[in-house]
Order: C-alpha cells, then sequence, then structure tokens
C-alpha cells in the first residue's frame, strides 16, 4: 500500500496511517500529528514487526512446519535480550478460554490496561479435566 503524504510524495508503508494516528493520539500527551512523524512511526513499526518475525522464525520451532508460531514469538521474548521488553506483554495477551459449546476461544488483549479483548473462535475443543 502507498500512503500519499503532503506535498504529493508516494511512499511505501504497509500499515494503515490512520491506524497509527489513532494509536498515537491515545495518549493524553499527544495533541497533534506531524505527517512525517506519523509515516515515520508507521515505517519503524513495520521494520520492527519484520525483524521480530524473522528472528523468531529464525529461531522458533515453528521452523520445521515452515510457520511462525505465537510459541516462536513468546520464546523470543523471554530469550532474547533485545525482545525482553515483550516478554510480560507476551504472556497476558492471549488467553484461552472454553465457552459452553466446549469451544475453545481466544482472547486477544488490545488494551494497555488489559481490561478490552476481541474474541476470536479456534477451531479446538475444550479438554476439561
Amino acid at each position: 500500500m502507498a500512503a500519499r503524504l503532503s506535498g504529493g510524495e508516494n511512499r511505501l508503508v504497509s500499515l494503515p496511517l490512520s491506524r497509527i494516528r489513532v494509536i498515537m493520539k491515545s495518549s493524553p500527551e499527544v495533541s497533534s500529528i506531524n505527517q512525517d512523524a506519523l509515516f515515520l512511526t508507521a515505517k519503524a513499526t513495520e521494520l520492527f514487526v519484520q525483524y521480530l518475525a524473522a528472528y523468531s522464525y529464525k529461531h522458533g520451532k515453528g521452523k520445521e512446519k515452515n510457520a511462525l508460531t505465537y510459541s516462536d514469538l513468546s520464546h523470543t521474548a523471554e530469550e532474547c535480550e533485545t525482545f525482553q521488553f515483550l516478554a510480560g506483554i507476551y504472556s497476558m495477551m492471549v488467553k484461552p478460554v472454553c465457552n459452553t459449546q466446549n469451544e475453545i476461544l481466544l482472547l486477544l488483549n488490545y488494551s494497555p490496561t488489559g481490561h478490552q479483548y476481541s474474541v476470536y473462535h479456534w477451531t479446538g475443543t475444550c479438554k476439561l479435566h
């Protein structure tokens, strides 16, 4: 996706700038966001996610299955000094919960306070012990 910035420049950015703007504006200290700052934040986020994914894949067990797994990302956050600031986030972000139909739901935390979740159904079934 090419994002058009002021001045008519086209720059390659994969993440939606509108979402990045919303996240940046969620900080009480931010009142306005310069277009260059918005673009640089989006690009830096992209590069960070690419590096995290590549590192996790290279050093993870999912490589055997040609897949990047949540476990690979979580292990990277715990074991690699560069990503240790993510360790607490990864351990708390995904919570599997069984619903009344005995299906597994994954609750993905998207709030810094930990009180808002998106719910995703998983195709597995619960095994109650």
